[in-house]
């Protein structure tokens, strides 16, 4: 089950990989959830400069860019390439307030406000307010007539092919004049995370993971195995249907018959201390006690992502760059989390920081019923501070191999 309907699955849902990672079902907004918030109509005035660009794509189609630059006084030499999530992203990362039903119906609202969001605006507005220089484009050619009528109908991209344009899209921003190629961040949503991870090479110095899709081997969308471990939940007669919470934990494990699933205890597999064990909270921890006692199947058998891209986590794993990985703890896709913070774990890789907040979804936002709104501001504010310190703290690299390269 998907937050949204099939039209809007373009901008935010996760095409079929081996271990692929769609956008969750949505639930109730918790009491202490962040509270809603009302996004722009129009992205918000700058705080820098920002000059428009272009860059070429797949059969010569020309893909539409803007550079955002720093005041001088603030310039910390860093450039950031954002990287949208689906197989459609704009460069705004735009999600329509308002999506096309079935003829003869009303279109239904997908966001709180009925507002459309833009939270690669937002992501980029505070990121220049702390020096970075930013740059920001759409994975959706210029000339596609469908988006031009409604964003949600721009045709899809193949998932290589997006990687390819990813690739474009940051030797675009390594080409600017005042940005160091070999002091480069990548921040990416959802599958643009996965992005981020097969596009990274030796002038990339930090990684964010909002949302990251595939961030684990878990074997199965998370949205599925969230469902079913919440359908065990109920078959243990626990009445809530999108949490339980610690008491009904306790009956639910006196009643099992798996006693290692619950060897972490309530409180550890609160990942995002709402206290509450939601659906993606239980999965991962059935796929760990699965592996605490020697099962693998759980965990996907490919050595590589799909042929040629290797598993994000390996990537993330395998490098000393700083790396944030952010969930929301509403997000189905949270899932991946627990299983990373495994591995990081058994491999003493520090460098990677995995972090919850409650009560916000896929998009990192509130969310109601199937609605959500812009990304919260503590989710902006996690990211850009964590990147600065992140960034700040990096030593000069030497000069990257991929730097004048296609990052292969």
């Amino acid at each position: 089950m998907t937050m949204l309907s099939a039209a809007l699955s373009l901008l935010i849902a996760i095409p079929t990989l081996p271990a692929p990672s769609d956008p969750p079902a949505a639930a109730p907004q918790p009491a202490d959830a962040a509270p809603e918030t009302t996004p722009p109509a129009e992205p918000a005035p700058p705080v820098g400069q920002w000059h428009p660009l272009t860059f070429e794509g797949k059969e010569g189609r020309i893909h539409e860019a803007r550079l955002w630059s720093p005041e001088p006084e603030k310039a910390n030499g860093v450039g950031v390439l954002l990287i949208g999530g689906g197989a459609a992203t704009d460069m705004h990362w735009t999600i329509p307030g308002f999506v096309p039903t079935v003829e003869g119906r009303p279109d239904r609202q997908t966001t709180l406000d009925g507002q459309p969001t833009r939270d690669a605006d937002t992501i980029a507005q505070a990121l220049v307010e702390r020096g970075f220089a930013v740059l920001q484009w759409s994975m959706i050619h210029r000339d596609d007539p469908a988006y031009r009528e409604n964003p949600i109908r721009a045709a899809g991209v193949e998932y290589p092919d997006s990687v390819d344009l990813t690739r474009s899209a940051l030797r675009l921003l390594r080409e600017q004049p005042g940005i160091d190629p070999n002091r480069i961040a990548l921040v990416g949503h959802s599958l643009g995370a996965t992005r981020a991870c097969h596009v990274a090479d030796d002038g990339v110095i930090a990684i964010v993971c909002l949302s990251g899709a595939n961030l684990s081997k878990i074997r199965g969308r998370p949205a599925d195995l969230t469902e079913r471990a919440l359908r065990a939940a109920n078959d243990a007669d626990i009445e809530r249907d999108d949490a339980i919470d610690a008491d009904e934990f306790q009956l639910w494990a006196q009643r099992s018959d798996a006693p290692s699933l619950y060897r972490a205890g309530f409180i550890e597999m609160d990942r995002d201390h709402d206290g509450s064990l939601r659906g993606w909270e239980l999965a991962a921890q059935t796929a760990i006690a699965a592996l605490i006692n020697g099962r693998t199947d759980v965990l996907e058998t490919s050595d590589q992502l799909r042929p040629g891209l290797p598993w994000p986590s390996d990537v993330l794993l395998n490098s000393k760059r700083p790396a944030l990985v952010l969930y929301g703890g509403l997000d189905a896709a949270a899932v991946h989390g627990p299983l990373l913070e495994r591995e990081i774990a058994q491999r003493g890789a520090t460098h990677i920081t995995v972090q919850y907040l409650r009560g916000l979804g896929h998009q990192l936002s509130p969310e109601l019923g199937l609605r959500f709104g812009p990304i919260d501001p503590a989710a902006v504010t996690r990211l850009a501070t964590w990147l600065e310190k992140a960034c700040a703290a990096a030593p000069e690299p030497e000069p990257a191999s991929g730097a004048d390269a296609d990052g292969e």
